[in-house]
Order: C-alpha cells, then structure tokens, then sequence
C-alpha cells in the first residue's frame, strides 16, 4: 500500500458519510484552482472532440467523482468500506493505483465498449506505469523522477 493510500486508509477510520461530503464540497473547488491551464485545455479539447473524460487516481473515490464531475466527466478513486454510514479503515477493492488502476481502466474500457489502444490516458508518477502501458495514447504530465525515467 502507497504512503497516499495509508494516510487516506487513516484519515478515513470513523468519518462519517456526511463529515466525507461536506469535505468533499469544500476541498473539490480548492483542487480545480490547481489543475494547469495546459491540462484543462487538453482535456476540454478531447472533450470538445467527443471523447468522454474518466478520472482515475488512488485518492478517495467521493473526492475523485466531485473532481471528475466538475471536469464534466466521471471518475473512480479508491474506494473504502462503510458501515451503518461511517467508512472503516478497510479498502473496499484493490487501491486505484498501480495494477489496481490499470485493471479498472480496462474494466471501464470494456463496459463502454472502448478500445484501449484508442484511448488518451495521462500519468504523473511512476506508479502510474501500469496504467499507461494498456492504453495507445499514454501521456507523462508533470511526471516525477520514476515517471520521466520510463517516459
């Protein structure tokens, strides 16, 4: 498990489901100040081409959606289990990380009737190797030092 997906694992241990939205509401506009003119360019084009937009990352699902939907798309993060409305220190599924995000690209690929290798995807750690080896237009965007290695 990463050191993000260990600290969200911690973070998320009690909270709950309102507590998780209401954070969500306040920290989505704080993350879209963030996104590069460069980037939300790129990804406003893809979409202005016709193709839809799918978030993957290992953050918390909830946040991911919020992000993605603001984006005008839909997103996946890691997911955690809940129980009588609070989450738990438990991952409900594999992290969306590394092979775990790989595995669930292709699954969404598959569901929408996508074919990877027609698809863009853009990375900027080097865990995100594995996500960007299944698709055919696979991007390193300010990637780290493991990142800018493979790329």
């Amino acid at each position: 498990m990463s050191v993000m997906v260990a600290a969200i694992n911690r973070a998320m241990a009690g909270q709950k489901r309102q507590n998780v939205g209401k954070l969500v509401e306040a920290v989505v506009p704080q993350v879209m100040a963030l996104v590069k003119p460069g980037t939300l360019a790129r990804l406003k084009a893809h979409q202005a081409a016709g193709m839809p937009l799918f978030l993957l990352s290992a953050g918390l699902h909830e946040l991911v959606e919020g992000i993605a939907a603001e984006l005008g798309g839909s997103g996946e993060g890691t997911r955690y289990v809940e129980r009588g409305g609070v989450y738990q220190a438990e991952l409900d599924g594999p992290a969306c990380q590394g092979e775990g995000k790989a595995a669930r690209a292709l699954a969404i690929c598959a569901e929408m009737g996508f074919d990877p290798t027609q698809c863009y995807a853009y990375g900027d750690t080097v865990n995100d190797v594995p996500f960007l080896a299944v698709f055919g237009h696979a991007h390193a965007v300010d990637p780290d030092e493991g990142l800018a290695a493979e790329a």
